[in-house]
């Protein structure tokens, strides 16, 4: 994994801990606690928890683009 993908994972991760959502360690990795905590971010705002998508988030791409 890219070091600006595993920031990108990591401030994810932070971000879902603030919001009460524990993801386990911050460590930067994309496991199960993370991809749990999202999906429990996305029905405690009213979403259907099927819209979490399995693996690293499509934006991170589109982040790394924009950021060069």
């Amino acid at each position: 994994m890219m070091a600006d993908q595993t920031e990108a994972i990591r401030l994810n991760q932070s971000g879902l801990d603030k919001l009460g959502h524990t993801a386990g360690a911050i460590d930067g990795q994309w496991g199960v606690r993370t991809a749990r905590a999202l999906k429990q971010l996305i029905v405690a705002n009213g979403q259907a928890a099927s819209q979490a998508p399995p693996g690293p988030l499509p934006w991170i791409t589109t982040a790394k683009t924009a950021l060069g």
